[in-house]
């Protein structure tokens, strides 16, 4: 019973009716040459959970990349400043959704140690490319190369834009967040 397929580089068009029925089939890899999808091609693969298009993951990381620096240096604020670690945690939840837990727990223990948002989003943003690489074995997914490379430069970038709060920080002049008392 077949349950990956890998469609070759070199085929530009998938039959109709070629995988109907393979209801054991989950995941199968189209490579970017197919143009043409026959009807049916797919029919009654009830278990086909995953279908890989692994071209589009360089656009969708470029893009991501290019977000994330547009939203940490805008250029409305003369590149100063801005969202870029919420513009990660953005595209680390599209595209790395296996990890958004792990991530997100280094940012909440860390901010409840410190109250320190900044050492909170770079300790984030370096366990980012460490929880990728590593987890893959618990988490059964393969590690791209590309991604890995793509969460090693967002993990540097974000700590090099926080360099004024890694000063800040050393000379215990960051502020921490505070919470706010109501009262009724």
């Amino acid at each position: 019973s077949l349950i990956k397929a890998y469609i070759p580089d070199n085929l530009r068009t998938i039959r109709s009716g070629i995988f109907s029925g393979c209801s054991s089939l989950k995941e199968i890899t189209i490579p970017e040459g197919v143009a043409n999808i026959g009807d049916g091609a797919f029919r009654d693969c009830s278990s086909l959970t995953e279908i890989n298009q692994d071209y589009l993951i360089y656009y969708q990381l470029v893009v991501g990349l290019f977000a994330v620096i547009g939203h940490a240096l805008p250029v409305f604020a003369h590149f100063k400043g801005g969202k870029g670690v919420a513009t990660m945690l953005g595209v680390v939840i599209g595209l790395f959704h296996e990890i958004i837990p792990l991530v997100l727990a280094v940012f909440v223990v860390v901010f409840i140690i410190t109250h320190y948002i900044s050492a909170s989003s770079m300790s984030a943003a370096v366990s980012f490319p460490i929880f990728y690489a590593t987890c893959s074995i618990w988490l059964h997914y393969d590690v791209n190369t590309i991604k890995l490379c793509f969460s090693i430069i967002v993990a540097l970038f974000i700590i090099w834009t926080h360099r004024k709060n890694i000063k800040r920080l050393i000379n215990k002049q960051e502020p921490k967040f505070k919470f706010k008392k109501t009262v009724d």
